[in-house]
């Protein structure tokens, strides 16, 4: 299935760092928020997220899909820490490249104005649901997407995250199961 963006778009420069820029909100569609699973190839939220955009535009009466595409970094804490774990030098290098693959990937994936929106945030779960908010608002996305994590501290990221932007931004949440074959609490031993 391929689609179209038409909205805020973040685009790798030169220096390999990423740039935000605005078109304008437009009314429905969906935002995909990437947390560890870059994936576009059998990605669950992806495939959700498309088709769901689709439903909002025709309940809508406009034609095209509206997908945007976001990863937000958290910065590091008052004491140094990162909120889930110390991340070295190497691996905010293979991040950075990750995301640029991933960046590129969406252009050939999606069409050429798809580009992944990176942001960052301070380390509390608030600056998370209000940068999420702020770039679902910036596109015009009504509802937000987002891979399963399965980590305690991840697991209450989005809870709090789900709930913020249910109750402060007025925005609908869905995750999905993306990173393993079954769910942990669906298998019985």
């Amino acid at each position: 299935m391929r689609a179209t963006t038409r909205s805020t778009r973040a685009a790798v420069d030169s220096a390999g760092s990423m740039a935000t820029g605005a078109k304008g909100a437009r009314g429905g569609g969906v935002l995909v928020w990437f947390r560890r699973d870059l994936r576009l190839h059998d990605n669950e939220t992806i495939h959700q997220a498309a088709v769901r955009a689709k439903q909002l535009q025709l309940q809508a009466g406009h034609v095209g899909t509206n997908v945007d595409f976001c990863y937000v970094h958290r910065r590091e804490g008052p004491n140094g820490e990162p909120w889930h774990r110390r991340q070295g030098g190497a691996s905010l290098a293979f991040l950075g490249a990750s995301l640029r693959a991933l960046d590129a990937r969406l252009c050939e994936t999606w069409g050429q104005g798809s580009k992944l929106i990176y942001r960052e945030c301070e380390d509390d779960d608030d600056s998370l649901a209000s940068t999420l908010a702020e770039i679902a608002q910036a596109c015009g996305s009504s509802e937000v997407f987002f891979g399963r994590g399965y980590e305690p501290k991840l697991r209450e990221e989005e809870r709090h995250a789900q709930m913020q932007l249910s109750k402060a931004h007025g925005l609908r949440s869905k995750s999905f199961a993306t990173f393993l074959l079954h769910e942990p609490d669906k298998i019985a031993i």
